[in-house]
């Protein structure tokens, strides 16, 4: 979502335009730096980019970067940073996965009242799904919380699947989705959303 709300800024008061000539509410100059700390510390998921006039078309227009860097940042922001897998997937055997997970966000995330759901797959060479898991029991990245990294290991199996190349993982708004909607902020990230793990994950 895209951000700022001119009206709430805490170091002036009024549309963009004016901040920038220090004629807001408060006389106080647009600062950038002060609006990153404030964002940083709202803890907000979601905001708008202005309401005055051609405000939030100036604002875009001249701080494309910091907008860019404040919506990622906005709501939650997951990258994968390390996992541990066994080789022998696609066999039929119950194994297990542990994975680190750091939010470089500002909040937790709140999709589908606080429970999102993450799933396993097999992927052949194209990246196509072969076999998905069902949600990882006991997995809840509403637990995942800002500035912090996260610890998980869980069970799971899949049948044998021929073909199967490599494991990746997937975060789900609903039971009922079928392929994953939640994406995480590692590079890497396939167009269907889900996530290979191939060795240790780079965020």
């Amino acid at each position: 979502m895209l951000l700022t709300r001119p009206r709430r800024y805490p170091n002036g008061g009024g549309g963009y335009e004016k901040l920038k000539t220090c004629q807001g509410w408060t006389k106080v100059c647009w600062s950038a730096e002060v609006i990153a700390d404030y964002m940083t510390k709202s803890r907000y998921s979601y905001d708008n980019l202005g309401q005055w006039g051609s405000d939030s078309i100036s604002f875009l227009a001249e701080n494309n970067l910091l907008v860019r860097e404040w919506a990622n940042k906005m709501g939650y922001w997951f990258k994968l940073t390390e996992v541990t897998y066994p080789a022998n997937l696609g066999n039929g055997s119950t194994e297990t996965l542990s994975f680190k997970v750091r939010n470089d966000g500002v909040a937790p995330i709140y999709v589908n009242q606080n429970h999102t759901y993450v799933r396993l797959a097999l992927l052949d060479g194209s990246g196509q799904a072969l076999a998905v898991s069902e949600p990882l029991p006991g997995v809840n990245p509403f637990t995942w919380k800002p500035d912090s990294v996260s610890d998980v290991t869980v069970s799971f199996s899949f049948p044998q699947t021929p073909h199967a190349a490599y494991l990746a993982i997937g975060l789900f708004s609903t039971e009922s989705v079928t392929q994953p909607d939640i994406k995480l902020g590692n590079s890497g990230l396939l167009p269907n959303h889900w996530f290979p793990i191939q060795g240790e994950a780079k965020p």
